[in-house]
């Protein structure tokens, strides 16, 4: 494929780029750490959208533990999200017609 079949083929290219984009953040991913005491959920956007912190992490001398899961449930719901992400993205292109980005001989 050339740069000219390219250029034709953006039409689809961008409806896809745009269904991707419009389902980032209808997707939704929980990371938790220290057994569910710290819960943390994001979207596909990577926005943090909730955090639930059991009662006992929150006495004053579990201030640095409570930091440390909170950055911890957070990569875990980001490699969920971005996993979710990329199975999204797979659905999408299944979902594309071929003949619509692929130069006709």
């Amino acid at each position: 494929m050339n740069i000219n079949d390219i250029f034709k083929n953006m039409p689809a290219i961008q409806d896809m780029a745009l269904k991707a984009n419009e389902n980032m953040k209808n997707i939704k991913a929980t990371g938790e750490s220290a057994a569910g005491m710290v819960r943390v959920t994001v979207n596909g956007a990577h926005e943090l959208l909730d955090i639930e912190i059991d009662d006992e992490m929150m006495k004053p001398s579990e201030k640095k533990a409570l930091i440390t899961l909170i950055k911890g449930a957070h990569n875990v719901a980001s490699k969920r999200v971005a996993e979710l992400l990329k199975e999204n993205l797979f659905n999408l292109a299944k979902d594309v017609n071929p003949d619509q980005i692929t130069p006709k001989k």
